[in-house]
C-alpha cells in the first residue's frame, strides 16, 4: 500500500529562538481561518490538553494554539508567523523530544490533528492520509478494507512524522520503509507556500527529504 500524504506542515522549520514579539495572540485571533478551524490562548479551557506531550522534557511554550482544518489554514498560519515575527512549531501526536525544542518561547502551535483522514483511492491502490493521523489510525482503517502497510512500531505518534523519520515497523522486511511507501507530499513550506513534492513535481524537494531518511536509516540513525 503505497501513500499520497497530505503533509499541512512545514518541512523547513524557522531558528527556535525565543519570539521577540509577545503581544500578536489580539491580531491572531482576526485571522481569517476554514469555518473549523478553531484558536485557542493559553487561559482557553483546551489549551492545557492541546499542549500534552509525551515528554516534557525540553518542552516548547506555546502562548496560542491553532487546530488547523485546511493546508490553506496552515498557510495563513505561517505568513501571519512571518510577518510578526512569531515562531511557528507543528504538532500531531507531540512525541517530538529534542534539546532546542526548549528554546521555542511564546510561539504558535500549529495543531494537526483535525486533519486526520484515510481516504483509499478509486482503484484501492493507494491511500490519502492527512497531516495530523496517527499510525494507529492508519493501520485500522486499512485493516477494515483488507490491507496494510508499514505503520511504525508504536501506535499514537503521528503517521507522517513516523515517515518524515524513516519509519520503522513490523512489517519492514516485506515491504520496506514507511518513506518506501511514499508517492508525493502536500506540503506548506516556511514562507507559507502550498506545494505538492513528487517525482514529477518538486522533485528535488521529493527526492531530498527521501534520500536523507534512506541515508541516515543505512548508518542506524534514524
Amino acid at each position: 500500500m503505497h501513500f499520497l500524504y497530505s503533509l499541512a506542515c512545514t518541512l523547513l522549520f524557522p531558528s527556535l529562538v525565543s519570539s521577540t514579539t509577545l503581544d500578536f495572540t489580539t491580531k491572531l485571533s482576526t485571522l481569517a481561518l476554514s469555518p473549523n478551524a478553531h484558536i485557542h490562548l493559553r487561559d482557553h479551557p483546551r489549551y492545557t490538553d492541546l499542549v500534552k506531550r509525551w515528554s516534557y522534557w525540553q518542552a516548547p511554550d506555546f502562548a496560542a494554539v491553532v487546530e488547523v482544518a485546511t493546508a490553506t489554514d496552515v498557510a495563513a498560519i505561517i505568513r501571519f508567523a512571518n510577518t510578526h515575527d512569531v515562531l511557528y512549531f507543528a504538532q500531531s501526536g507531540g512525541h517530538g523530544g529534542i534539546s532546542p525544542l526548549g528554546s521555542f518561547k511564546n510561539g504558535i502551535q500549529i495543531n494537526m490533528r483535525l486533519l486526520n483522514s484515510v481516504v483509499l483511492s478509486s482503484d484501492g491502490t493507494y491511500v490519502t492520509v492527512g497531516g495530523g493521523v496517527k499510525g494507529v489510525e492508519v493501520r485500522d482503517a486499512l485493516w477494515k478494507i483488507g490491507k496494510w502497510t508499514p505503520h511504525g512500531l508504536c501506535e499514537c505518534p503521528g503517521f507522517v512524522a513516523l515517515a518524515l523519520g524513516g519509519g520503522h515497523g513490523i512489517l519492514q522486511g516485506r515491504y520496506g520503509l514507511m518513506s518506501d511507501q511514499v508517492l508525493s507530499m502536500d506540503v506548506v513550506l516556511a514562507n507559507g507556500t502550498a506545494i505538492t513534492a513528487s517525482e514529477t513535481s518538486h522533485a528535488g524537494l521529493f527526492w531530498y527529504v527521501n534520500l536523507s531518511v534512506r541515508d541516515l536509516c543505512e548508518r542506524d540513525e534514524c
